[in-house]
């Protein structure tokens, strides 16, 4: 009931999008330029192009040609980027320390926050803290809620969710939807006219991630 309420609210706040329109590149990406831009497109119309030929001739223009000129000039940007990025913590480390330390502590990111004891229960603020921190643009898992369905959750939603994860947190059971995961195939490389190598991108549920505890 819960997780069908967040859904049925979103799609109708939201809509609907289909899978996959407008993908290809990210507009908040700093280094995604034009020049980048252009050279993707190429290097995705080399590899049509190679696909639909089979030649010597196309293989050699995707590979040795598109392929490795995409790599460079997007190597390039990336470097460009960050090199502009250091040249703002220096300017920000001289006028505007606050600034610097709070850049240098979200770099440094979860992973370097100290541990702490497992307390008996799951408090709110805690749940509130692990859902802003849920990545966006993710695919959703088996209970088809993404990332962004619980970051507007109000005092009442959250205070739902909370209770729903200390119900887990002491039962040791999780619901079946969070404990499913989804396997989506993707075209890694190869001839897709023949048996084409496969990669995997795995989705889980957003509620169960919500559990404070899932991070440690």
């Amino acid at each position: 009931m819960f997780s069908s309420s967040i859904v049925d609210t979103a799609n109708r706040s939201c809509g609907r999008k289909v899978s996959g329109a407008g993908c290809g590149s990210n507009t908040r990406t700093q280094w995604w330029t034009v020049e980048v831009r252009d050279a993707v497109k190429l290097k995705k119309k080399s590899y049509r192009a190679w696909l639909a030929r089979g030649t010597p001739e196309a293989a050699e223009a995707y590979h040795r040609q598109a392929k490795r000129t995409t790599a460079v000039v997007v190597s390039e940007a990336k470097t460009r980027v960050w090199e502009e990025f250091g040249e703002a913590m220096e300017k920000d480390y001289r006028t505007a320390s606050g600034k610097f330390w709070q850049t240098v502590r979200c770099l440094k990111g979860r992973n370097q926050r100290p541990r702490t004891r497992v307390d008996s229960f799951i408090t709110q603020a805690e749940v509130t803290e692990v859902v802003q921190q849920l990545l966006g643009g993710k695919a959703p898992g088996v209970d088809e809620i993404h990332p962004e369905y619980l970051k507007p959750l109000d005092v009442v939603g959250l205070s739902w969710l909370t209770h729903l994860c200390n119900i887990v947190w002491r039962s040791g059971t999780v619901p079946l939807d969070w404990a499913t995961g989804v396997v989506i195939p993707l075209f890694k490389k190869g001839d897709q006219r023949g048996t084409p190598t496969i990669g995997g991108s795995h989705s889980s549920a957003s509620q169960g991630k919500s559990i404070p505890e899932y991070w440690s």
